[in-house]
This record gives C-alpha cells, structure tokens and sequence, in this order.
C-alpha cells in the first residue's frame, strides 16, 4: 500500500538532504515522459515536465562523430551502446573538444506552422566528472585549456569552418546515464536543419532524437504524501562495470560492511525515524555519510492510470553533496552546514548570519560520528552481506 525508496551514499561524501518529494506520472504508454534533469543555471534548469507523443518525436537519420565516422547506430535507442567522441583524455573529466553532429532530415520542418512550434533536441548519456584536486591542476596547466561544457553549434556557411555556436550553454547529464532536453526552438537553420553537440567534458552519448511538438501529450501528475522515512546503515554495495564507456553502477543486493572511505570529523544525523527533517525545504536538513541510506515510503495514489496508460515516477530531492577530497575547502569535516541561499562555502564568518541559525535547527539529530577506529583497523577481508 506504499511505495518503498532507497536512498544510499556510496562513495567518500557527505550528503545533505533537505527535502525528499515524489510524484507519479500517469501518460499513455506511447508518451514518452521526461524531465529537466540537468546541471545549468535556473533558467535553463527549471524543474519542469515534459510529454512527448510518439507523432512528435523523429529519430536521427544520420550522425557523425568529431573524426567524421558513422555512429547513427550508437545513438538510435537507450541501450548502453555509448558513443566516445574523443580519442583521447588529457585529464579524468578532461578531454580535446569534440563533438556528434546530429542529422534528423528535414521532414519534420513541415510542422513548425505554428508561432507555437516549439523544437527540442533531446540527448540521453553520462559524464565522468573531474574533482577538486584536478581541477585546481587544469587551472594551473597552462598547456591545458578550460573545461568546455556542452553548446549547441548550427550550420552556417558564413564563418570558418562552417559552424556557429548559437547555444553557449545546453546543460549537461548529472552524473550518470540521465536523459535531458534542450529547446532549440529559436537557433535552428531551417536551410540545414542539423545540430552539432560540442564539448571537452568526457561524456559518453547513448541516444539522440528531436521533438517537434505545438502542445505536450497528455499526462497527470500527483504529488504523493511522504509516510515516513528514516536513516539506516546498508554498507557498501559491489561496483559494476562493464566497460570502459559505461558508468560505474552498483549492486544494492550484494555489500559490505568494511569501511571503504577513511572517517570525516563532525556529526551525522542519529540513526532512526527523520520523517520531520525532510519533508519540506527549510534549512532542517539529514545529513548522512558513506555507508548510510535513507529510506523512504510515499503513499500511493488513490487511482490506478487509466486502461492503456502507464506510470512513471519522479524524484525531487532538495540539497547538496561534498566529496571529501583533500583539496575540497572543509572536505575532510561532515560541517559546515549548507543552507538555502547561501552564498559560498563554506559560509563566510560574520558576513551570512544564518549558519548559526541552521546549527540551532539541526542540533537535535546531528547525534552521530563516523568511527576512526573501525576503518583504521578494519580486517583486509571483505564481509558480505545481503539485503533483501
């Protein structure tokens, strides 16, 4: 009668959640449902659903990649089959600027009659990321140049090389495989209506398909009501990969209870009931570390979809993440507390008020260290443990 979530902390971080929300969307199961899951600024990042009717969606008719070679195939469905762009990587994270030139025909151009028209690109795949100490070596390098996020480059004959950048800035997948939509509604050549995906990040695609769309598709959204939900220990669970272009996945059903990750100074939210502490954004926050998990029981709609429709479900979570590499400024302590609207971090002493503030509401569940001595003299072997 509930629907059961479980949230873990596998690596060397602390994460801080400040609001767990979910919802269910129920659409016709040709609809295709997505969200704005990216990492960008507001005005491209606003949560925001989107639903995609089969009519509106055209598959590639061609793509190439940074040397010119065919990788249509790779880029036709969600099926791990990723593409590498790049022929090399200067740094993890870091790679020489390439790109995936995107062809879907120009059929589709018949149905922008509308001043209503709207064009999406939408792109599925997963970046590696670089962290604190190799970006402060990037910025030090003067042989290696800034990281380029992904643009958008449309064709135009008038400039070198046959290419302009008409989206500075598209977003990218937050960490592993996510799905993200980019409007292109307004830079599009209609006489060559081909897109060009550019960037240095190391990002590995999977799929590519554009969405011409006047109205979405029919879909009903319901905010569930949060039951509970408490924090509990699950270990670490067993690393997945199958190749060097997929992500690093892993097996909740097959852990370990060895410390992985060396302890952080500070104090973690108690062990139990934290129902209270997540269930709206208002600086009261869990805070948890490597080898804990937050589950979380939603409950259900009163109503199943509708015959022919299916359901999916979203995850709104509310928060941040530190990893506690040793250049990451206060990354070897669980402190000091994040808030919203905080300007830096950490937060400036005498200038944002409100961190004393946050320490007040948070002081009663921040109970909990992590133990020196467990890691320190930890057994070299690995215990096992299942969890149903």
């Amino acid at each position: 009668d509930h629907y059961e979530f479980r949230i873990t902390e596998e690596l060397w971080e602390v994460a801080y959640f400040d609001e767990i929300a979910m919802s269910v969307v129920d659409h016709p199961a040709d609809v295709e449902v997505w969200t704005n899951e990216k990492v960008g600024p507001g005005n491209i990042a606003t949560p925001t659903t989107f639903a995609f009717a089969s009519e509106d969606r055209h598959p590639l008719v061609r793509a190439l990649d940074t040397s010119e070679r065919e990788i249509t195939e790779e880029l036709e469905g969600i099926d791990q089959n990723y593409v590498q762009a790049f022929d090399q990587r200067l740094r993890q994270g870091l790679c020489p600027p390439h790109w995936i030139d995107l062809d879907f025909g120009s059929d589709w151009t018949t149905q922008l009659n509308s001043s209503n028209g709207a064009v999406y690109l939408v792109l599925t795949g997963w970046i590696m990321p670089t962290d604190t100490s190799l970006n402060i070596q990037i910025d030090q390098n003067p042989d290696l140049g800034p990281l380029e996020f992904p643009s958008v480059w449309v064709p135009d004959s008038q400039v070198e090389g046959g290419w302009k950048k008409a989206l500075p800035y598209m977003g990218f997948p937050g960490g592993k495989t996510k799905t993200i939509v980019v409007e292109v509604t307004d830079i599009l050549n209609l006489q060559d209506p081909r897109f060009r995906v550019r960037t240095s990040a190391q990002i590995y695609w999977d799929h590519a398909e554009l969405v011409v769309q006047e109205q979405p598709a029919p879909f009903r959204e319901q905010v569930l009501g949060l039951r509970s939900a408490e924090v509990t220990f699950h270990g670490f669970s067993q690393r997945l990969r199958e190749h060097e272009t997929h992500p690093e996945t892993y097996d909740y059903q097959n852990a370990s209870i060895d410390p992985r990750w060396p302890p952080l100074r500070g104090e973690l939210t108690r062990r139990g009931p934290c129902t209270e502490v997540i269930q709206r954004w208002d600086d009261r926050m869990v805070v948890i570390g490597a080898g804990d998990e937050i589950i979380v029981r939603f409950e259900m709609p009163a109503d199943e979809p509708p015959s022919g429709w299916k359901r999916d479900f979203i995850i709104h979570s509310v928060g941040w993440d530190k990893d506690a590499d040793l250049n990451t400024l206060a990354g070897q302590s669980i402190g000091p507390l994040p808030y919203r609207g905080m300007q830096q971090y950490p937060p400036a002493e005498g200038v944002e008020g409100r961190a004393e503030t946050v320490n007040q509401l948070n002081r009663d569940h921040l109970s909990r260290s992590q133990s020196f001595r467990s890691f320190w003299y930890r057994s070299n072997e690995t215990e096992p443990i299942s969890q149903q």
